[in-house]
Parts: C-alpha cells; sequence; structure tokens
C-alpha cells in the first residue's frame, strides 16, 4: 500500500489516503466483482497504522487476523472489518475513526512516580513481613538505611554521580539482606499443582524482577518504565492475596511470573 499509494508511512495524512483510494474507480472496480484482494491490502496496512502508533502485535484467530493490545485491559482491533465497513458504508466509517479510538481506548495511563515508587516499596515490604517475619518498620529502616550507608561510603572513593548510582542499588541490596535474615522463602504448603502452590513459587523470582525494574527507574523515568514497575506491584498484590486466602483451586499449569505486555495470567 505504501509504494502503490506512494504514502509517507502510517500518519493521519496517508491513512485518510488510503480512505480515499477506497472510493477510487480501481478499488471499486474490483470489489463490485467480490475480489477483496485489494480490501485485505488496505486492512493490512491499517493494522499496521495502529500497531507502529499505539502499540499491539498480530494475533491469527480462527475468525481472522487481528490486532492485539494489551493496555487498559486486552483490545482486540479488526482492521480488515473496518475496511469493509468502509468499502460498503462509505466515509460515516472513515479509517482514521478506529485508529483514533485505539489511541483513546488504549493510550498510556499517566501514573505518577512517587505514587509507583510508594506501591512498590509497600508490596516488597508486604511480601517480606507477610511471608518471612519481619516487620514493615524493620523493612524500610533496612532500604533507607543500606542505600544511605553505600551512598556515604562510596562518596570517599567516586564522585558524586556514581555513588547516588550505588546508593539505589542499595535498594536491592536491603532487600537481599532482609531475605537472608528472614530465612529466605517458605517451602510451599500447599497441594501441588493448586493455584496458591503455583503462587508461591513464583513470587520469590518476580520480587527480583520489581526490585530490578524499581532500581532502573531512576530520577525521571518514562511512562512505559512506569507502567512496567506498576504492572509487576499488581502482580505481586494479586500473587501475595492468593496465598493469604490459600487458593487451592486448579492452577495454571506452570510456576512463573508473567512479564511485562502480556495480560495477567492469575486473575480469575
Amino acid at each position: 500500500m505504501v509504494e502503490r499509494l506512494g504514502l509517507a508511512g502510517y500518519d493521519n495524512k496517508s491513512i485518510l489516503q488510503v480512505d480515499a483510494w477506497i472510493d477510487s474507480p480501481e478499488f471499486r472496480a474490483e470489489w463490485s466483482h467480490g475480489n477483496h484482494e485489494l480490501a485485505g491490502d488496505a486492512g493490512a496496512y491499517l493494522g499496521e497504522a495502529i500497531i507502529k502508533r499505539h502499540g499491539g502485535k498480530w494475533s491469527f484467530l480462527p475468525d481472522g487476523p487481528r490486532v492485539t493490545i494489551n493496555r487498559n485491559g486486552q483490545h482486540l482491533i479488526d482492521p480488515f472489518g473496518k475496511v469493509q465497513k468502509r468499502a460498503t458504508n462509505g466515509e460515516v466509517d472513515q479509517l482514521l475513526a478506529l485508529v483514533n479510538l485505539v489511541e483513546h481506548a488504549a493510550s498510556q495511563p499517566k501514573l505518577d512516580a512517587t505514587a509507583v515508587k510508594n506501591a512498590a516499596y509497600a508490596a516488597l515490604a508486604d511480601s517480606v513481613s507477610g511471608r518471612g517475619g519481619v516487620s514493615v518498620g524493620v523493612f524500610l529502616f533496612v532500604v533507607t538505611v543500606v542505600p544511605l550507608a553505600v551512598f556515604i561510603a562510596l562518596l570517599f572513593v567516586t564522585d558524586l554521580v556514581y555513588a547516588a548510582i550505588g546508593g539505589v542499588c542499595g535498594i536491592a541490596l536491603g532487600v537481599v539482606l532482609l531475605r537472608l535474615v528472614s530465612g529466605g522463602p517458605k517451602a510451599p504448603a500447599f497441594p501441588v499443582r493448586s493455584l496458591a502452590f503455583e503462587a508461591q513459587l513464583s513470587i520469590e523470582p518476580l520480587l527480583a524482577r520489581l526490585a530490578e525494574r524499581l532500581e532502573a527507574l531512576g530520577d525521571r523515568p518514562t511512562a512505559a518504565k512506569l507502567e512496567e514497575v506498576a504492572f509487576y506491584t499488581a502482580q505481586l498484590r494479586e500473587l501475595l492475596a492468593i496465598v493469604a486466602r490459600r487458593d487451592t483451586s486448579p492452577g495454571r499449569g506452570y510456576v512463573g511470573f508473567d512479564v511485562y505486555g502480556a495480560p495477567d495470567s492469575w486473575r480469575r
């Protein structure tokens, strides 16, 4: 489509060019004879425009290809169906309207950096105190004192920037020390293959991932980094809740946390 119509890319002007092309004699001649090959080309272009502008990926489902976006819930978008509606109904079903709708429904949430960090620290504290016998106060003390101690120590051997980086890394060090002091994770006390069994074994690697992503935020985190930390924080909360309620319903069939960008497979 880009070569056929000489499009600049996937901006609004280019999408409107494809929209206008659907009314062209070339397209109408093929459409009137039941040949939907050109409509398929337009649908593929529209899907790529959505992916490049708003993220997502192609999913090949039994009822046809869809664009899947897992943000603010899961969205299944049918660009081929939109092109067919445009060809049938005319300008009332403009292609750009679908792109704008996706932007509205699956827009990046505006997250407050302080709130995201505080929620992550609170989840880490609850995971340690709830499973290892360390109080929340002790947790907050350690993750504050250890980074500060590392920062001060590094000031004697390096400059301020590297000392600050080392201080941030000290947060993870404090978490590790707490895990060692608390005796580490307890053995699963739930039936094998149950949801609580899988959740308890998945908490430890998830803690490591959350701590790692929390360190990487820096002073001016991007929206994507904040969203990733929020995703792992919510998942940790979900796993802790599953263990706390001793959920022995059938599990997912495997142990491990969901990676950022994937749907939450823990929710029931």
